[in-house]
Parts: structure tokens; sequence; C-alpha cells
């Protein structure tokens, strides 16, 4: 099977220049790419958008992010602070933001929670935008009671699925909802995936939307 590969799509191949030694510590192949081209083959294993001397965000990210979210995480690079509406861009489908201001070894650890499977964002984006995504349920008049459970998947998901979820609306994190169901973190993305595909669910944030809406949080 081929290797996975991290795209860095770009607008200063200079700047990029400097990042992608850093990145290449992760013990992957990089391929750094123009923005313009807004293509990855399907050998990725995570898309880096690098912002540096983006004044706004490229057009045709959010496009692409929908596009391409289910293939493989995506995350900005080198952010301005105040510039990027992190709420907007997770519900996008943005995995995570890196800003120019970040040490290099925070970078390195947010790249590697969006290889894990987990977003790279504070619990106060993390709560924002799940309380927006309850108030879009409200206002589509999904309204929570017996009749409109998702009943049928609710059974198809094991006891330890259903704790997992329950601990993630906590806001936990795989490492720390491992440390506590006494399992690996390699375990927990495994229930992780699996509750995604049988709730039909596109990340964490949607996954713990959809529990709120059936009771299991």
């Amino acid at each position: 099977m081929p290797l996975k590969k991290i795209y860095i799509l770009t607008t200063n191949s200079t700047q990029t220049s400097q990042e992608t030694a850093l990145i290449e510590t992760l013990g992957y192949p990089i391929c750094v790419e123009p923005f313009e081209s807004i293509f990855v083959p399907d050998d990725a294993i995570l898309t880096i958008i690098d912002l540096h001397g983006c004044s706004e965000l490229p057009e045709g990210l959010f496009t692409f992010a929908k596009g391409s979210f289910q293939r493989f995480p995506i995350m900005l690079m080198n952010a301005e602070i105040n510039r990027v509406d992190e709420v907007r861009v997770l519900l996008g489908g943005i995995g995570g933001v890196l800003y120019q201001r970040d040490m290099p070894e925070l970078k390195i650890k947010g790249i590697r929670k969006l290889l894990e499977g987990e977003l790279w964002y504070g619990r106060e984006t993390l709560s924002e935008s799940l309380k927006y995504l309850i108030s879009q349920v409200g206002i589509r008049g999904e309204v929570i009671n017996e009749h409109n459970h998702d009943t049928s998947v609710v059974e198809r998901l094991t006891k330890r699925e259903k704790m997992i979820i329950h601990l993630m609306s906590t806001g936990a994190k795989n490492k720390e909802i491992a440390h506590q169901l006494n399992i690996s973190t390699h375990t927990v993305k495994t229930h992780i995936y699996s509750a995604f595909r049988k709730t039909n669910s596109r990340n964490r944030v949607e996954l713990v939307s959809w529990a709120q809406r059936n009771c299991l949080t």
C-alpha cells in the first residue's frame, strides 16, 4: 500500500518551505502544491492550507473542505490572530487552526492531533459550535422527544460506544477517555469511527450533536 502523504496547499512557497522541514519530522512524505490547484489525491492523510500572506480565507476553501472532509482532515496554518472565525471554519469542515505566533512544538502537537482523528480547537470554540448546531436543530423544528429519536441507530451502538460518546460530550479528549476507561487510544479511535459510521456523522461535533438529539449525553 502506498505511503500516505501530507499535502500543503499554499500561496507563498517561500514561507511554506520553512514549515515543511518542521512537518517532515512527523515521518510522512510532504507534497507542496499551489492552492489554486485545490485538488488533493486519495493518498492524502492530511491537507494543510497555508494562510501566510493571505488577508482573507482563500476562495473556494469551504467547497473544498465539504468535498474532502470524509477522505482526510484539513487544517489551516499560519493564520493571523483575530482574522479567523474558528466556529465558522469548524462548522465548514476544517479540523483545526494553527496561528503564526504558535511555537513549532505547538504546531506539531496540533498536526498530530488531526492525524489521530481529533480536532484542534479550544473548548470554547467546540462549545459554541455545538450550541449553534443544537440551535439549528430547534430552528428546523426537530424537537427532541420519544417520537423522533433515531431509535434504530441508538440500538446499534454498543455500550462502550455510548460511553465514549458521553465522555466526548463533556469535552474529553481521546487520551482522557482511554485513561478513564482503561483502554488504548487506538481502541478509543476505533469506537469513535464506528460511531461515525452508524450515526452518519462526519466529525466529533456532529456526533455529539446527534447524541444530544437522542438523549445520550
